[in-house]
């Protein structure tokens, strides 16, 4: 007789994250930053250790450097990856493989993650500019981490990377660094938004 397979996770902070029932009283800031900052993008194919916490930061970087200041589409920014950190990242080639119950379960993850943080508005309103911001940043990683080669990745038509950066210079940073980095980039967010409803 074979076992069922667990359909919940232990998060870093000793949370049972439920993925067939995700609910926002799950939801750690705490959880997503530890988990992102060690979780690497590209399936690890990149020149150094790159995480999808670094990512994130880069992602709101990109949106603030191009004028956005509104707190509330930063911090749907910052955390537009925030499932991740239960779901993992997967690669877009592999995702196009997987069947609907993946979707399912991450689009629950990403509701439960929303609802916690109140950005669910935020991040429907906004959709458009983070999406071009977390273009501009897989052009930047390219560019800067992934080896070259000469096959277009057919996302990218058109988006450039930005010019204000190399990635290699932040190879001195570790993953305690950006974990650190996330918190504070956040707290600092939540703040502005909490300042902004109070009338």
């Amino acid at each position: 007789m074979t076992a069922l397979a667990q359909n919940w996770l232990l998060t870093r902070h000793a949370v049972r994250f439920e993925l067939g029932r995700p609910l926002p009283s799950m939801v750690r800031i705490e959880d997503i930053a530890h988990h992102l900052a060690l979780i690497n993008r590209f399936t690890g194919a990149t020149a150094r250790p790159y995480s999808v916490a670094e990512h994130s930061l880069l992602v709101a970087e990109i949106l603030e450097r191009s004028g956005v200041s509104d707190p509330m589409c930063l911090r749907a920014a910052l955390l537009h990856d925030a499932h991740e950190a239960i779901t993992g990242d997967i690669s877009s080639p592999l995702k196009s493989y997987l069947d609907n119950t993946y979707r399912i379960v991450e689009r629950g993850v990403v509701e439960a993650m929303e609802q916690h943080f109140g950005i669910a508005d935020a991040a429907r309103r906004h959709a458009i500019v983070i999406k071009h911001a977390d273009l501009v940043a897989l052009a930047t990683e390219r560019r800067d981490l992934m080896p070259a080669h000469r096959d277009e990745w057919d996302i990218l038509r058109g988006i450039e990377p930005v010019t204000w950066i190399d990635l290699n210079d932040r190879e001195g940073m570790d993953w305690p660094d950006w974990r650190l980095a996330f918190l504070v980039r956040h707290a600092e967010l939540a703040a502005q938004c909490e300042r902004e409803v109070q009338p």
